[in-house]
């Protein structure tokens, strides 16, 4: 509307009739848009200028000339926001994966901690639920089939074969040798037969020895159950107490019980057999309890792994019957206590094997005849207590 304001006045066409002299009349070439140019008139500025006047775009500028110099910070400028966009985008992308990986983590973890807990706590249910069975019943009886499962049978079993222990004919469901294994059953549920190494086999077998031992005891048994059975490392004999185990160089070298020193525990029981599974200890000290029965012959297992000095201490306590002849072979003794028991027979000739003995004593015993003269053959005896 201001354009057309600003417009000088436009001659318009005679309406039709209209036939005086023509004055006012456009010549077919007058319709145009050409500045009047009549002389002396002032110049009009036509539609055309003021439409360029009024409605002027902006000069053009064409886009920058991209050079080798500069060609680095332009890419630069165009791309530095989508870029550091994507680097976000990877960053997220890293933290939720790093997340979801320490949930994972985490969630292993708990695993690890709840189940295995909670398996060992079903296991020394069944374990105890057994015991007791066997405390209220003969220990002939067999124990009810619905008290162990099938497949805990069928695990005892392969553990026997795995680590080599025999005597099964002789045995109850309540003996010794059955919970030992049944315990064992429960620490290592899975099978790994013929997957043992040797090291785990010997660990296993020191296990079982030792848990014969603390089923055997049937007065105050708790004593040991309640030490060895709840112990937090289960596999680990070295971690139970009144044990201690050689020094481990590294991981081809075995772990050896060395040592067995439960005296004045008011154990009461017979020694078992199984108990000198374990061939390498060099102190056996179960003075001053209440064992009974006879002294087994498998005692002089000790001594056939190592040629250091071995300490047996067997005093005060009710051991009955003669002293095996296998204890007095075994020639690398240092010291052996059999002092105040309920030993019978003599002594035997077979002293002189003895030849590394320091410390000897059979005092308050029930043996008789006379004393070998052999006993002269020990030369770096210096305690006699006859």
């Amino acid at each position: 509307l201001e354009v057309a304001a600003s417009l000088p006045p436009f001659p318009c066409p005679p309406e039709s009739g209209d036939d005086e002299e023509g004055e006012g009349r456009p010549s077919p070439g007058a319709f145009n848009f050409q500045r009047n140019e009549q002389p002396g008139a002032p110049r009009s500025k036509g539609v055309l200028t003021l439409l360029e006047e009024n409605l002027r775009v902006p000069d053009y500028q064409p886009p920058p000339e991209i050079t080798s110099s500069n060609s680095g910070n332009f890419s630069s400028d165009l791309t530095a926001t989508s870029w550091e966009s994507l680097e976000q985008k990877k960053r997220h992308s890293l933290q939720s994966a790093l997340v979801i990986i320490a949930l994972l983590l985490l969630g292993g973890i708990v695993l690890l901690a709840v189940f295995p807990r909670h398996a060992n706590s079903e296991s020394s249910n069944l374990v105890q639920e057994i015991i007791k069975f066997c405390e209220d019943h003969e220990t002939t009886e067999d124990i009810p089939s619905n008290l162990i499962p099938e497949v805990v049978q069928y695990r005892m079993e392969e553990i026997q074969n795995d680590i080599g222990v025999i005597g099964e004919s002789t045995w109850t469901d309540c003996s010794p040798q059955r919970l030992a294994l049944l315990h064992m059953s429960t620490v290592y549920p899975r099978s790994t037969t013929n997957k043992q190494s040797a090291a785990t086999l010997k660990d296993m077998l020191s296990q079982y020895a030792l848990l014969v031992l603390a089923f055997s005891v049937t007065s105050d048994y708790s004593s040991l159950q309640r030490t060895w059975l709840s112990s937090r490392d289960l596999t680990d004999v070295c971690t139970w107490d009144g044990l201690a185990c050689s020094s481990k160089l590294d991981d081809t070298q075995l772990q050896k019980v060395i040592s067995l020193d439960l005296a004045s525990q008011t154990l009461k029981g017979e020694i078992p057999s199984e108990l000198f599974y374990l061939t390498d200890l060099l102190l056996l000290n179960l003075s001053d309890n209440l064992f009974e029965g006879t002294i087994p012959s498998e005692i002089g297992n000790l001594g056939k792994q190592t040629n250091e000095p071995i300490t047996i201490h067997l005093s005060r306590n009710s051991l009955t019957g003669t002293v095996p002849d296998e204890l007095w072979k075994i020639d690398t003794i240092e010291t052996l206590n059999l002092n105040r028991n309920e030993l019978s027979g003599t002594l035997s000739l077979l002293m002189k094997n003895l030849k590394t003995i320091q410390n000897f004593g059979i005092r308050e015993n029930e043996l008789s005849g006379i004393v070998p003269s052999e006993i002269g053959l020990l030369t770096v005896l210096s305690a006699l207590d006859l």
